[in-house]
């Protein structure tokens, strides 16, 4: 719903029904309207949605540990937070039971944390730049025009 409200306000921001009324006059037709002429003005909306989307699916663990049993399948948010879950899990077990050889402060919890989060957003980072040039005119959807 989030992205229909954006896109439905882009639209009437951006699209003036001048061009679409001038295009039906010169004769196109309804495709060749939306093709040739609507399409190419939304492209930053579009592409704004579309990162928007692949930021959200690209960071959802909570789906894959509802729903998938088969280890082969868990994405990668999902391992990371199993692995920070079985660290913390070590760290409590470790404070404790006073384990011999294991100090709570050794495990790697925070160069951990970190490292996933440097391969989490991987991807996104280095989707980013083909997206770039259209998401700054995107963001700037509704926002007041002098």
């Amino acid at each position: 719903m989030w992205y229909v409200l954006i896109f439905r306000t882009y639209l009437s921001m951006s699209l003036p029904d001048s061009i679409i009324e001038s295009a039906k006059i010169d004769g196109a037709g309804e495709f060749t309207t939306f093709f040739r002429i609507v399409i190419p003005l939304v492209k930053p909306g579009l592409a704004t949605i579309a990162l928007f989307a692949a930021i959200t699916y690209w960071n959802d663990w909570w789906l894959p540990f509802m729903l998938v049993e088969t280890e082969k399948l868990y994405n990668l948010q999902y391992m990371m937070y199993r692995v920070q879950q079985k660290i913390q899990y070590l760290a409590e077990i470790a404070g404790k039971l006073g384990a011999s050889g294991i100090v709570p402060t050794d495990l790697p919890t925070e160069s951990a944390r970190m490292a996933m989060a440097v391969l989490g957003m991987g991807p996104i980072v280095l989707a980013y730049p083909f997206f770039q040039r259209y998401f700054v005119q995107g963001l700037t959807i509704g926002a007041i025009k002098g």
